[in-house]
């Protein structure tokens, strides 16, 4: 089964003009940093710009559920700039795991889809006959702004609510989609080499500065040797 029965469109401002680049950035994304480790907060102001979408899915989604990631991404690229941005699966939150459970059985139609364990205690695997999808229920969010502000990699930093038809992207993420940059997001919830090396194999370059906070960002302790390894090619 297709995972669009009529693909998403939409419109949301690059926002050049009011985004801070080079030494400006690090110094804000520093600060930030600096808050979560010295004083706990870990969720920073973070502008989130959003857009209504046309089109929809052929699934049924409970409420709350959120497609995000590089499967969203590649669809902002490919309409602002035409841009074929490769991804590798399709993501999908949920508030929980009974939820995820719901998903799956709402919309398995055939042996074409399914394949999914619920065993693990952040996500499932499967596929829709022609995706793979992963069905994640293990990340606490109270809102899409909530979610994708706390992304490792900004380009990747946006969601759809498929039952509202809106699209939800962090400031400077369709831009950075567009351009193929990589910046993060000032307090994510973790961040790993493996995600970093992930994104130069489809094309994304890194500045000095922003190399210069993902060094900060490896040695505090959203750092996790465990994640590293846990994380493999995801």
């Amino acid at each position: 089964m297709d995972f669009w029965k009529q693909e998403p469109k939409f419109f949301i401002p690059l926002n050049v003009d009011v985004l801070k680049t080079g030494e400006d950035l690090l110094k804000e994304q520093l600060s930030h940093l600096g808050s979560a480790l010295l004083i706990d907060d870990y969720d920073p102001h973070v502008e989130v710009d959003t857009a209504k979408i046309s089109g929809m899915s052929n699934f049924i989604f409970p409420k709350g559920a959120l497609i995000s990631g590089s499967f969203v991404m590649h669809h902002v690229a490919k309409l602002l700039c035409s841009s074929n941005l490769e991804y590798d699966d399709i993501d999908i939150y949920f508030k929980s795991k009974a939820d995820a459970e719901m998903f799956a059985n709402t919309n398995i139609k055939d042996s074409t889809f399914g394949g999914f364990q619920f065993s693990n205690p952040m996500c499932a695997y499967g596929h829709t006959g022609k995706e793979k999808i992963n069905l994640i229920y293990g990340v606490e969010y109270n809102s899409p702004a909530h979610l994708i502000s706390r992304f490792d990699i900004r380009a990747c930093s946006m969601a759809i609510d498929p039952n509202n038809n809106i699209l939800y992207a962090v400031r400077g993420a369709a831009r950075d989609a567009t351009t193929k940059d990589i910046v993060f997001n000032p307090v994510p919830r973790g961040v790993t080499v493996r995600r970093l090396a992930k994104y130069f194999k489809k094309g994304f370059e890194i500045k000095k500065h922003q190399s210069l906070f993902f060094v900060e960002l490896v040695r505090s302790p959203i750092y996790s040797p465990e994640l590293e390894l846990m994380t493999k090619e995801y």
